[in-house]
């Protein structure tokens, strides 16, 4: 794999990897990958991963798979939009979102615990590791399947413990049933906590436990717009954000991705492709980014900053749409980098003048970070 290659997997990956992460972030994503990887069974591997124009998803709706979507007749109540979240740890947990996002459909996260991220050793027997969650805008989720599931209490409210849910493949976990306890909050909205954990076979009411303690710190206190590194003040065809994933969690890189229009993938995804157009912004403390500067070759000054427009198939993007293109735009500690798969609907020009009504924060620090378009 060419340096190149190595950087876009670095932008498209939300999570990064351990070969392109540095200081805390590398500790974090490595240690939630140890832990992954220490508990699960052998052979188990993420070889599952969607590997679709080179994006990765986070886990995916498990109403659609386990149960019937809701009826056309179910009410649809209003709840947010796809750049606003609402999932929030309560104050003083041991656990923290190392990830966060959403779209029109609903809300996901990785939720870890504090001690492992900070541990040399993660993995640590005893230690609730943390689990991943799905959360339903009202009217998107049949619980049905669930509630076949045991009857539990969590922070004084009804919930459900289920080992019959299917999950599909994602980069965090391969497909597979996996057991959730999931619950209706007054809002409407449905919340899943699950784990991928193979080796809770057998430990049921381990993983019953380890969930509703996770799930008892779950709250989902307000609506609230997401604040990204990067602020547009124009955007091609008025296409609107459908799709925001954030990791904001301070001592840890903070980077950011942006989906507008409409993807060709199924929603509740963590994708940086399938939009019809996608923005990630980075820390430019990638340790390859040198050398793929300079093969990029001479860049174009907009606005000061320094950008490269590359239409594919090409070496910084072999396995995007070939009728696509990218913009790379490094200013300040960020680098900036827009795609879209097809440059004939969304141009040249077009990526250009985003990259020319652009203001950009820091990419270090989420403190005074902007909704992605300007009001």
């Amino acid at each position: 794999m060419n340096t190149l290659e190595e950087l876009r997997l670095t932008l498209e990956r939300h999570a990064g990897g351990p070969e392109d992460s540095v200081g805390i972030a590398q500790g974090a994503e490595v240690r939630a990958g140890s832990i992954r990887r220490r508990r699960r069974v052998a052979g188990s591997a993420v070889a599952a991963v969607l590997v679709v124009a080179a994006a990765v998803g986070v886990p995916v709706a498990v109403g659609r798979k386990s149960s019937e979507p809701p009826p056309a007749s179910v009410v649809k109540p209003h709840y947010r939009d796809a750049s606003q979240l609402s999932v929030a740890m309560v104050a003083g947990s041991q656990f923290v979102l190392t990830n966060r996002g959403g779209d029109g459909v609903g809300q996901f996260a990785t939720i870890r615990n504090v001690g492992d991220i900070r541990s040399p050793r993660p993995g640590e027997a005893g230690l609730n590791g943390g689990a991943e969650l799905l959360a339903y805008n009202p009217g998107e989720y049949d619980p049905a399947r669930l509630k076949q599931g045991e009857q539990v209490t969590v922070a004084g409210h009804p919930a459900w413990f289920s080992t019959a849910l299917t999950f599909t493949a994602s980069n965090v976990v391969p497909e597979g049933v996996y057991p959730a306890v999931g619950w209706e909050e007054s809002s409407g909205v449905w919340v899943l906590v699950y784990t991928s954990d193979d080796g809770w076979w057998g430990h049921e009411a381990e993983k019953k436990a380890e969930l509703s303690e996770v799930a008892g710190d779950v709250r989902l206190p307000g609506v609230q717009d997401v604040g990204t590194p990067v602020q547009f003040g124009w955007v091609p065809q008025g296409l609107p954000v459908s799709y925001v994933s954030i990791r904001d969690l301070p001592g840890i890189d903070p980077d950011a991705r942006i989906g507008f229009g409409k993807s060709v993938y199924p929603t509740m995804q963590d994708l940086a492709s399938g939009w019809a157009l996608s923005v990630t912004a980075t820390p430019d403390t990638n340790r390859d980014w040198p050398t793929v500067k300079a093969d990029l070759g001479a860049p174009e000054t907009i606005g000061g900053r320094n950008v490269w427009y590359v239409p594919r198939p090409s070496p910084l993007n072999s396995s995007g749409s070939p009728t696509g293109a990218d913009l790379v735009v490094e200013t300040g500690n960020c680098l900036v980098y827009l795609s879209v798969p097809e440059r004939d609907v969304i141009g040249e020009q077009d990526l250009k003048r985003m990259a020319t009504e652009m203001t950009v924060g820091s990419c270090t620090d989420a403190k005074g970070w902007k909704p992605p378009v300007k009001g």
